[in-house]
């Protein structure tokens, strides 16, 4: 009976032998059924959650990664703004140093970190672009003084 009861659960229903048993006994074997059939579904639930739990982690710490190298970049991209500009002297106030962060509190943080760095960055890079707006000014006044002063020395000869 046991072995047939676990048949069953398993969705090998031959119930021709379950008919000729004692009512009593059909009545035990229904219940040691649903029993067995309640506790395969904890077991496989169980088994579901622990997958799920596992590729939450995996993707929680792939997340962090990303968000450190996102702010290895930005650091990155500041650091090539400046080389590209050695005469400026716009130079960053702070140099950034990132670090795992052990606690949740540390990881709003660092997210407030990345948020300061790119609103400097961006703060440095409006301030390049005027500078550069600039330059190109006096660049266009010094070719008109340079084709005057031209004109000047034909005329003089």
């Amino acid at each position: 009976m046991i072995f047939w009861v676990l048949r069953t659960s398993l969705g090998d229903f031959d119930v021709q032998k379950f008919q000729n048993l004692p009512v009593a006994l059909q009545i035990a074997s229904w219940v040691a059924w649903v029993f067995i059939v309640a506790l395969n579904m904890l077991i496989f639930l169980n088994f579901l959650i622990a997958v799920i739990g596992d590729v939450y982690g995996q993707v929680m710490e792939t997340r962090l990664e990303e968000q450190y190298q996102t702010l290895a970049l930005v650091i990155r991209e500041m650091g090539l703004t400046y080389n590209s500009f050695p005469s400026l002297k716009i130079k960053p106030a702070k140099i950034a140093v990132a670090r795992q962060a052990a606690t949740e509190e540390n990881y709003e943080k660092t997210q407030g970190f990345l948020v300061q760095i790119k609103g400097l960055l961006n703060k440095n890079l409006s301030q390049i672009e005027s500078l550069a707006s600039k330059l190109s000014s006096y660049n266009a006044e010094l070719s008109t003084k340079i084709g005057q002063t031209c004109k000047k020395l034909d005329d003089e000869n």
